[in-house]
């Protein structure tokens, strides 16, 4: 629409200027002799330039106008959501992340660590009751800090007791004890055992260890072959390490 009226308001004052050029040319001698009409034509066209120009100042700055409001509204309205659900955190308790318009939910970190608590004396009470699955997530709690505190001669116990009722996983576990000497001290004979054990069930872990006990001679006599055997099971399992090692045989 503004193109057109802008179009109008263009040809309107050129056939004006050219009009009153052509009039001064035929009914005028004086206005004949010493008016160009030429120079009305160009005159109009200057004036249409500058009419164009002051339309685009003018629009622009309308725009620019209505972007710089829109972005104002824009960040008064982020600004009062940001007020809303910004936590309000103290020094034993943070606020979690989901939450609708002002309300807050607090997670008390204390109260979550008596959870914690609770449903690892439940897992204690299951495990004593003879579940080796249990039993190798206490140790694995132990183990890894989970829960409770990290106390590796636990989590050997525990370990121990799912490993001699044939849980592959304990089984491995409680030879990297071994192996590492965490808790205990470190005694390779009793991780090649450990290892061989889950190694036997299929774990391509275990196997990859005891293939690595063969090769540097650690509880075992050296032995490149044996090595191999394991690294190689090992290895049609996904087990990268062992891809490694085998390249670095071959």
């Amino acid at each position: 629409m503004k193109k057109i009226v802008f179009l109008t308001i263009s040809i309107s004052i050129t056939a004006l200027a050219y009009a009153q050029t052509e009039y001064d040319y035929y009914d005028d001698d004086v206005a004949y002799q010493s008016h160009n009409s030429n120079g009305d034509f160009f005159t109009g066209l200057i004036v249409i330039a500058i009419i164009a120009l002051v339309i685009w100042v003018i629009n622009y700055i309308i725009k620019d106008f209505k972007r710089t409001n829109e972005q104002r509204n824009k960040y008064q309205e982020s600004k009062v959501i940001s007020q809303r659900t910004t936590p309000r955190t103290t020094s034993k308790t943070a606020l979690g992340t989901t939450r609708r318009a002002s309300e807050f939910i607090v997670f008390d970190f204390d109260k979550q660590k008596e959870i914690d608590i609770q449903i690892f004396n439940e897992l204690v009470e299951k495990a004593k009751k003879g579940d080796m699955d249990t039993q190798f997530k206490v140790g694995y709690h132990y183990y890894s800090g989970m829960f409770i505190e990290r106390d590796y001669s636990e989590a050997k116990k525990w370990f121990k007791i799912a490993a001699e009722q044939k849980h592959v996983k304990a089984q491995r576990y409680l030879g990297e004890i071994y192996y590492r000497g965490l808790g205990v001290e470190q005694n390779f004979s009793e991780a090649v055992k450990w290892f061989r054990e889950a190694a036997e069930q299929g774990d391509a872990d275990a196997q990859f260890m005891l293939g690595l006990m063969y090769e540097e001679g650690h509880g075992v006599p050296i032995s490149y072959s044996k090595a191999k055997y394991w690294y190689e099971i090992s290895a049609e399992q996904g087990c990268e390490s062992a891809q490694r090692q085998l390249k670095k045989m071959n």
